[in-house]
């Protein structure tokens, strides 16, 4: 298991765990805004690195990931649906001829590309001519607010 392979289990994870039934993303589902879903969260063994988990959605949703790589992303991690199935769906819904002896391919293409995006997300953050806080602020101001 390859590192961003870790980082996105671990995103799956956090989407699992905070799943509210409307949505099962941390942006279309107000995470910053609902402080008080973790003290109710039940402890597990898993320890979920929500901060990472913010990054990968937010590199997830960058609009320079195709459409068809962010859905087998979602698929693969979040839902954890069997290729048969996602490639059932990815034909229902995408309107892409995608089968199961494929899935793997496509699912190393998302990765390789969701990787780029996280490259080029933080050589923007760490720039010196940002504007915008770094991810080390974030998580520190995440820290201070309760989320972690």
């Amino acid at each position: 298991m390859t590192d961003l392979d870790a980082r996105c289990a671990n995103w799956g994870y956090v989407l699992r765990r905070r799943r509210s039934g409307k949505s099962v993303s941390l942006i279309w589902d107000g995470y910053y805004r609902a402080k008080s879903w973790n003290e109710s969260a039940p402890q597990s063994l898993h320890v979920a690195d929500v901060a990472d988990a913010w990054i990968i959605e937010q590199a997830w949703a960058d609009p320079r990931l195709f459409r068809l790589h962010r859905v087998c992303l979602a698929y693969h991690y979040v839902h954890r649906l069997d290729p048969r199935i996602a490639c059932r769906l990815v034909r229902l819904h995408l309107k892409v001829k995608l089968r199961a002896h494929g899935w793997d391919k496509t699912l190393e293409q998302a990765r390789d590309d969701l990787g780029r995006v996280l490259e080029m997300r933080d050589k923007q953050l760490n720039s010196p001519f940002n504007p915008l806080p770094t991810a080390q602020i974030l998580c520190i101001r995440q820290a201070q607010l309760g989320f972690t």
